[in-house]
């Protein structure tokens, strides 16, 4: 039996649709090849997520977040692979957010005092991290042992304060323009709606 139904878009990304008749929601995670693996900066693929929900140039972060909170679940993660968007919500809205998501990702503005406000919120996160320097020196060990980078490592992940200080509103444009264009995105749909 075939999990998904696999369609090639004409932008050059790829689809991968499930019928799911045991609920009424729609779930959909779309994810770009373009995690921890590709940062040029310890922590930018994470930081570069953040970004995503500081502001458009059709609205602010308080804004999006009151467009987001009328959805279900919803979420953005970064690991080693790949920043992924999740959300879990009612079919009818599935349209609202598909045009979320789009505005997040092709008009956010990355502006250098967004970014350097966003810096606090990561470093707070990173300082509130379980025992980051048990992680460092974990790594640390690990490379000097191996030669190999620490694969989950959370040090990668997140990058140091040292490394997010260092992170520019080019750096995060870069990142994105590069990474994020449609040849290297992926959607995956579970849903009872039909697949057209």
């Amino acid at each position: 039996m075939k999990k998904y139904i696999k369609v090639s878009l004409p932008n050059g990304g790829e689809l991968y649709y499930k019928k799911n008749k045991l609920t009424k929601a729609t779930y959909t995670e779309i994810e770009f090849s373009s995690g921890s693996r590709v940062d040029t900066i310890p922590g930018l693929a994470h930081f570069s997520e953040h970004m995503f929900f500081t502001g458009t140039d059709k609205h602010t972060k308080q804004e999006l977040n009151e467009i987001a909170s009328k959805f279900g679940y919803r979420n953005a993660f970064t690991n080693w692979e790949r920043i992924r968007f999740s959300g879990d919500f009612v079919n009818n809205q599935l349209a609202d957010y598909f045009t979320y998501l789009e505005e997040i990702v092709n008009h956010s503005i990355f502006s250098e005092e967004l970014v350097n406000a966003e810096k606090h919120v990561v470093i707070e996160e990173i300082k509130n991290h379980v025992d980051k320097h048990e992680q460092i020196n974990n790594y640390l060990n690990w490379y000097n042992l191996y030669k190999q980078e620490f694969l989950n490592s959370d040090y990668l992940l997140l990058g140091t304060e040292k490394t997010v200080n260092s992170i520019t509103s080019a750096d995060v444009k870069n990142f994105v323009n590069k990474y994020f264009v449609a040849n290297n995105m992926k959607a995956y749909i579970v849903s009872p709606m039909p697949l057209r």
